[in-house]
């Protein structure tokens, strides 16, 4: 069997980021809390992934779309994504 040399670079990343952290700097004025933003976990996570040579690969395995009602009672689309990851290295080996 091969050796499965993503294992090991997602490992690495998971070190790096594990030093860093990212911090929940944005906040939430209606429900009142602080929360990590997705372009917050991109500019740290990244580089790492670059430094490390590992890629993500989306998979959009579903979409439904739906009308809903707000609590005022207005009409709303609501859109649920099932959407698989794939993470590869340089040498092609990879793990969803």
């Amino acid at each position: 069997m091969s050796e499965k040399t993503i294992f090991k670079k997602l490992l690495a990343v998971q070190s790096d980021l594990s030093q860093m952290g990212i911090g929940k700097s944005e906040w939430n004025d209606f429900s009142k809390y602080n929360f990590r933003g997705i372009d917050q976990v991109y500019q740290v996570l990244s580089p790492i992934l670059v430094n490390h040579g590992v890629i993500i690969m989306p998979n959009v395995q579903s979409v439904e779309l739906s009308e809903v009602k707000t609590s005022g009672g207005k009409s709303s689309c609501r859109a649920v994504a099932s959407v698989e990851y794939h993470f590869f290295d340089e040498s092609g080996n990879s793990i969803a």
